[in-house]
């Protein structure tokens, strides 16, 4: 809910997902979750179906997942992503290569100056992911999680059960191995979980790639 140039962040994102066709959605939400609803409600003014899996105490990106798939995706392939980032890229060319590799797994991948805030992501000569490395390593030009997957049904059965469980440093390491692929774009991506990248998308944000103008209204 981040305003960014008078509109909640997550209306950038849903915007963006619109145009690229999802009509449906869940949104994992705990904290403060009514300001969400209040000001999202049904999703209808983006085109969307929006769900809410609500959270009573913190359970991690995974257990967040684990949740509202047992509310609303069980035994559905599906598509998940971070809401404090946007990685504009094809999901159609995404679903594709992850049906044409028979993938359990299909984790996007973006090219930035600088890995060290996020860690890097190294891939074989087939595609897939060999090995995460750590945040905080002096950084150089490289291939990030850019925070967007395609998951069969079966990556659930990978995130413990009765305590928060975090996608990123618990089920996806242990998927190396198991047919986790990568999928490489080139689109703009943002993060705004450090004040100059927040900064940065006041300027970045606007025009018709994302649906809203400078100072356009978000009601």
């Amino acid at each position: 809910m981040a305003p960014i140039n008078g509109v909640p962040f997550l209306g950038y994102l849903l915007r963006s997902l619109s145009v690229a066709g999802f009509r449906e959605m869940v949104l994992c939400v705990g904290y403060r979750s009514d300001q969400v609803e209040q000001w999202l409600t049904d999703g209808a003014a983006f085109g969307l179906s929006i769900h809410y899996s609500h959270e009573n105490e913190p359970m991690g990106t995974a257990g967040a997942l684990r949740l509202a798939f047992s509310r609303f995706g069980a035994g559905r392939r599906f598509f998940a992503m971070n809401g404090d980032s946007i990685l504009q890229l094809d999901f159609q060319a995404m679903y594709s290569m992850h049906l044409a590799k028979d993938s359990v797994a299909t984790m996007a991948l973006v090219n930035v100056a600088d890995t060290s805030r996020y860690g890097a992501v190294a891939v074989d000569d087939s595609g897939l992911v060999t090995c995460f490395r750590e945040k905080g390593v002096r950084g150089s030009g490289g291939y990030i999680n850019g925070g967007v997957y395609l998951f069969e049904p079966s990556v659930i059965d990978h995130v413990p059960i009765g305590r928060a469980v975090s996608l990123e440093r618990e089920v996806l390491p242990t998927m190396i191995g198991h047919n986790l692929q990568a999928f490489w774009t080139s689109g703009y991506f943002i993060d705004i979980g450090i004040p100059e990248d927040y900064k940065r998308a006041q300027l970045e944000l606007k025009g018709p790639d994302f649906g809203y103008n400078s100072g356009e209204d978000a009601s």
